[in-house]
């Protein structure tokens, strides 16, 4: 979820989240002492949400600095880009290879991205390379809001420990072990989204025409049942999603597409 001051039941609380382990800590901010070997990162609040200072390095851009929403949830993302931010830098720059995302949901509504790599994202000391970057085109909403320049998402923070504690100003990030995994987009051209009591349904949301999926024939509203020999409904959304950010691999996909049943091929394949 996304943490704000109005989830804690006190205000200057200093609160942990790790992705590894569901849930969040909270501890009293006069107890609490840190004494692990993370990075501190000044911390702001505004309208009751966490901002940090982050940069981004693109190419003939060079190196522009922002302040950048923390989202812990909901935003399986490395970092986008606001629409004004993005406007004033004009990004992206001509030379960047871009496709457009219209899958996600959940920021105001429906929202339109374009996904392509920049150099560099640097929070403090801690620098990833050639990451995925995604550049708000929305018009209105959270993601065109002139108030800030970006969102952090979980596809940074879950390679830390995180722990926010406002009472000294400070965001406290400790590498983890996913911290030297690489950054990586869909390879399938297919984006799914979960339904049932269970989100085990997966459901076909957006098919990339110049993909792996586009090429198969998959249609938005087809419906996942198995990956190889494996029923869909034993999978969680995000094993698929990472299933499908490995290059090369090869699936036999069962689709049902009303009354059909169907098997299709595909070969993942970095698409950006």
């Amino acid at each position: 979820m996304l943490v704000s001051r109005k989830d804690l039941k006190n205000p200057h609380a200093a609160a942990v989240w790790d992705s590894r382990v569901p849930g969040e800590w909270l501890y009293d901010p006069q107890s609490f002492v840190y004494s692990g070997a993370g990075e501190n990162i000044p911390l702001t609040l505004h309208d009751d949400h966490f901002f940090i200072p982050a940069t981004i390095e693109t190419p003939e851009r060079g190196e522009l600095a922002g302040q950048f929403l923390v989202d812990t949830g909901g935003c399986m993302m490395t970092a986008i880009l606001t629409t004004p931010f993005a406007q004033k830098n004009s990004l992206p720059v001509p030379s960047q290879k871009t496709i457009l995302d219209r899958s996600i949901a959940g920021l105001g509504g429906e929202t339109r991205l374009l996904v392509g790599r920049a150099t560099h994202f640097k929070i403090g000391d801690s620098v990833f390379s050639s990451p995925l970057i995604y550049i708000s085109q929305d018009r209105d909403g959270a993601l065109a809001s002139p108030e800030y320049d970006g969102v952090i998402g979980t596809e940074i923070l879950r390679r830390f420990r995180v722990i926010f504690d406002y009472a000294r100003r400070r965001l406290i990030l400790e590498r983890n072990s996913h911290f030297k995994e690489p950054l990586e987009y869909d390879m399938s051209g297919m984006s799914l989204r979960a339904y049932g009591d269970d989100f085990r349904v997966f459901k076909i949301h957006q098919v990339l025409e110049d993909s792996p999926a586009g090429k198969a024939g998959l249609l938005v509203g087809d419906t996942l049942q198995r990956i190889d020999a494996v029923p869909a409904s034993r999978l969680t959304l995000e094993q698929i999603l990472q299933m499908m950010k490995v290059p090369g691999r090869e699936y036999k996909l069962t689709i049902k597409r009303g009354s059909d049943t169907r098997v299709v091929e595909i070969k993942t394949r970095r698409l950006v």
